[in-house]
């Protein structure tokens, strides 16, 4: 995958994210924003932050923690950016590191 394409993918998942959790974020009481092709998820209590983004240099898309960062690689198969470890998809990963910080389950 080159440049653009790898650009296209992490825009696209971006937007798609951001879109549900703009949807989410009155009802669990965070709110999202994107800078610069990365989003943020912001939790006032406790004050925790999530962040998703591309990290062109390795072509994957960091979901990031205070605590942990997970890494996701573009599948073709699958279309969508996948954690080799677990198979889940970006935006599985976005929900149990959500649910996590909320300590219920969340779903978008």
């Amino acid at each position: 995958m080159d440049d653009r394409e790898f650009q296209r993918h992490t825009e696209e998942a971006v937007t798609v994210l951001h879109r549900l959790l703009t949807v989410a974020a009155d009802d669990y009481g965070f709110e999202v924003g994107v800078h610069d092709g990365a989003l943020t998820v912001r939790f006032p209590s406790p004050p925790v932050s999530v962040e998703v983004g591309p990290h062109r240099h390795t072509r994957q898309v960091w979901v990031s923690t205070k605590s942990k960062t997970f890494k996701l690689d573009w599948d073709e198969v699958e279309a969508a950016f996948i954690l080799a470890a677990t198979g889940e998809s970006l935006r599985e990963v976005v929900e149990r590191v959500i649910g996590a910080v909320l300590k219920e389950d969340f779903s978008l």
